[in-house]
């Protein structure tokens, strides 16, 4: 079984030409976690997404 991506993306309209082409046909291993900036970035750093879109403020100010 491929490894299911999970990404993590911003419901806001700049991000969205970003996200909406991965979830065309035909279905790619992807899971698409929507959340708000400080969420991604927690997600990020905890291992819950594997990739996200986040601020460099954001992940700046992440410990570690």
């Amino acid at each position: 079984m491929a490894h299911r991506w999970r990404i993590g993306a911003v419901p806001y309209l700049n991000a969205l030409p970003l996200v909406v082409s991965l979830e065309r046909e035909p279905p790619l291993p992807l899971e698409i976690r929507w959340g708000v900036p400080s969420e991604l970035a927690r997600w990020l750093e905890t291992g819950e997404v594997d990739v996200a879109i986040v601020s460099s403020i954001a992940w700046l100010g992440h410990e570690g």
